[in-house]
């Protein structure tokens, strides 16, 4: 039910903006650390990939405004360089993303429309930047899914003080 309710609030566009009546969402996504033995079946680009699916699909689903912070946490790792590009990538708008009922992006990536086309309810927008919304949280000792995933927890509840305190 919760599941259903939340899935539904994501979706309304009308609920654009701040406060008690606008809320927004911080989403935690963490990577695992790498296992010592990497056992058949084990692929490392499918993590990663895995997990930037998953922060270009919220982008791609949810209105920007309505996103506070994602923090991924990359448990028992350090910086992987086309990992944060693709994360910086996606932080800049350079991947469709939505602005209430509208879906676009502030790059032209050929291998979503052809030269000249726009899909319907997209557009090209090269006239507005985006403030930050994803932050990277590095443990490069492994402590866990849950003891990371609480440490990103407690990052977004000391952000969104600091943001309630100065009446953003």
């Amino acid at each position: 039910f919760l599941q259903k309710e939340m899935s539904s609030l994501l979706r309304r566009s009308d609920v654009v903006g701040y406060g008690a009546s606008h809320p927004r969402v911080a989403v935690v996504v963490v990577v695992p650390s790498q296992p010592e033995s990497k056992g058949e079946g084990y692929d490392e680009d499918v993590v990663l990939n895995g997990a930037l699916d998953s922060v270009e699909s919220l982008f791609q689903t949810t209105d920007r405004n309505r996103i506070f912070i994602v923090t991924v946490v990359m448990d028992g790792r350090g910086k992987v360089g086309t990992f944060e590009a693709k994360l910086q990538d996606i932080d800049a708008g350079r991947t469709k993303h939505r602005h209430g009922g509208m879906v676009h992006t502030h790059d032209h990536h050929h291998d979503w429309q052809m030269e000249g086309e726009s899909k319907k309810g997209e557009e090209q927008d090269e006239t507005h930047t985006h403030s930050e919304k994803i932050h990277t949280l590095y443990n490069e000792e492994e402590i866990g899914v849950a003891a990371s995933r609480n440490e990103a927890v407690h990052f977004i509840n000391v952000l969104s003080r600091k943001h309630e305190e100065a009446g953003l």
